[in-house]
């Protein structure tokens, strides 16, 4: 404590010149620390990092032959390597290579020739258990010319390609009904119940239609011998803005992340020119979908979310029951949703003031006369709540294959018999 009685923190350290100490007037504001050591002798860098609490999280090792680095080893607290990075090639030739964490999830490799010029830049995403995946081209580039194409990846692909024709057919097109049906009525109409029954609905079925098409795609690629990355990480049991954006839509984030966020600084500049370079990122992210003034509004929408996110709320947010960490993720994108959907500015105007209750309550005649109240709609409704969080199922492999077979032929006779299927990447 200081003389204040307020709590404080010291660092204490050598600059190789003498000691140093730094006061933290407010610690609970540090999310991590990191530590230096060197060895002048045997040219030897050694960097800890911790976490707010001073609990070790990893530790990296660099060593050097005068100023050229010559390799560097990551590992977790268990001495797990997480990465290794060895300068000399097979040709002989040295370059430098370095790990840069840009944060817990991120990492990015930075490949120099023997004349420190920049030569390649990839990123990976850190998982849970430390390990690094790549996530640039490379890893199909192999596949191109060197890879498996067998019975067992032609199977595994078709499973993974039924599921995803199933999500679409069964879940993704039944929720669209609903939420066409009700956002098809006048603006009048839009009551307190019918509009979050609609925007709920479309929540489920952007997910469920991204997804699928997700899926059906690492399932063909997957028959094909390709190993496609994971594109939607079940992005509704997020607790946060900033998890949902890890785990949904994976594959276009990274690509914005590696090809525009980095390249204008990322976190590796001030905290200005880094609020720039969200919203930058979050623009662009918008008009991505399309050139209409709600998609702008959407990707601006997340980018002052996950700057909120960053700068203050996460230590609050922290602090949270899970309950309520979910209950405040659902809210923010269902209403972001919201926008994503409604390109007309009064008819969005109108959705809200309808969320909030402004509308009127109304009654539920309206979703009897637009046959919504029919079972086949509430038990998909329910259904795809259900399968929109994470959960196991686990039954023996010849009864699973069997159902999968009884599913796919289901799926196809829907597809035969019915009338509605939407394609919602035409308004993208």
């Amino acid at each position: 404590e200081d003389e204040n009685g307020d709590t404080v923190s010291t660092v204490v350290y050598y600059d190789g010149k003498e000691v140093k100490t730094v006061k933290l007037s407010n610690p609970n504001e540090v999310d991590s620390y990191r530590m230096y050591k060197y060895n002048s002798y045997f040219k030897k860098k050694e960097i800890a990092d911790y976490d707010k609490d001073m609990n070790l999280l990893s530790t990296q090792y660099f060593e050097y032959e005068g100023d050229n680095l010559t390799s560097s080893l990551k590992t977790d607290i268990n001495g797990k390597v997480l990465s290794e990075v060895v300068s000399e090639t097979e040709d002989g030739n040295v370059t430098r290579q370095d790990f840069i964490y840009e944060d817990l999830h991120t990492v990015v490799l930075y490949s120099y020739d023997d004349n420190n010029e920049l030569i390649k830049m990839e990123t990976g995403t850190v998982d849970e258990n430390g390990e690094i995946t790549m996530n640039s081209y490379d890893v199909v580039e192999k596949e191109l010319s060197n890879r498996v194409e067998d019975m067992d990846n032609f199977y595994i692909g078709t499973k993974r390609f039924i599921i995803g024709l199933a999500k679409k057919i069964l879940l993704a097109n039944s929720v669209g009904y609903i939420c066409d049906s009700i956002f098809g009525l006048s603006t009048t109409l839009w009551t307190f119940p019918l509009i979050w029954l609609a925007v709920i609905s479309y929540t489920l079925q952007i997910y469920f239609d991204f997804s699928a098409y997700s899926d059906m795609a690492i399932g063909m690629g997957r028959m094909l011998g390709f190993h496609y990355l994971e594109n939607f990480n079940y992005p509704y049991i997020s607790k946060s803005i900033t998890e949902f954006w890890r785990r949904w839509h994976i594959s276009l984030s990274t690509w914005f992340r590696d090809y525009v966020y980095i390249p204008l600084g990322g976190n590796r500049v001030s905290k200005k020119r880094m609020c720039m370079n969200i919203m930058i990122v979050w623009a662009l992210t918008g008009l991505w979908h399309g050139a209409s003034i709600n998609y702008l509004l959407w990707g601006l929408y997340y980018g002052i979310i996950l700057l909120l996110e960053k700068l203050l709320l996460k230590k609050y947010i922290d602090k949270m029951p899970n309950i309520f960490k979910h209950m405040y993720t659902i809210i923010i994108f269902v209403f972001g949703w919201t926008i994503f959907r409604l390109e007309n500015l009064s008819d969005l105007l109108c959705a809200f003031k309808s969320l909030l209750g402004f509308n009127g309550f109304g009654n539920l005649n309206m979703l009897i006369s637009l046959g919504l109240f029919k079972v086949k709609y509430i038990f998909y409704f329910i259904l795809a709540i259900i399968f929109s969080m994470k959960i196991d199922i686990k039954s023996n492999e010849k009864v699973y294959n069997v159902l999968l077979i009884i599913l796919f032929i289901y799926v196809i006779s829907i597809m035969v018999t019915g009338s509605y299927n939407p394609f919602i990447y035409f308004r993208f």
